[in-house]
């Protein structure tokens, strides 16, 4: 009987840690684009007035996101919802891949 017990909690202890070191993407809902940064590499960064929420331990700021080079056509969205003022929701794709300390979008949506 003890060594089932041990063995169940091991396996408690192993999925506790797995769900502990897995990232969740971070998020806004209804931010207007404030400010956009042009960076090397062709990396745009861009501030909004909506918070960050759950942002991955990489990011550093509570209104920034970025967005890589490749990603035209979301640039090209990004400018126009810029340029009308339009709200838009950001979904993050929970690292920094683009710019260290600033989580990439995934995708957005303007309204």
């Amino acid at each position: 009987m003890k060594r089932k017990s041990g063995l169940l909690s091991l396996v408690v202890s192993l999925v506790l840690m797995a769900f502990a070191t897995q990232s969740q993407a971070g998020y806004t809902t209804q931010g207007v684009v404030t400010a956009v940064l042009y960076m090397p590499g062709g990396v745009v960064m861009f501030h909004t007035n909506a918070t960050h929420i759950s942002p991955p331990g990489c990011h550093s700021s509570t209104t920034r996101w970025a967005i890589a080079a490749s990603e035209k056509a979301q640039i090209s969205g990004l400018l126009l919802a810029y340029a009308q003022g339009k709200k838009i929701d950001i979904s993050g794709t929970a690292s920094c891949a683009a710019w260290g300390d600033t989580e990439s979008v995934s995708y957005f949506t303007s309204n």
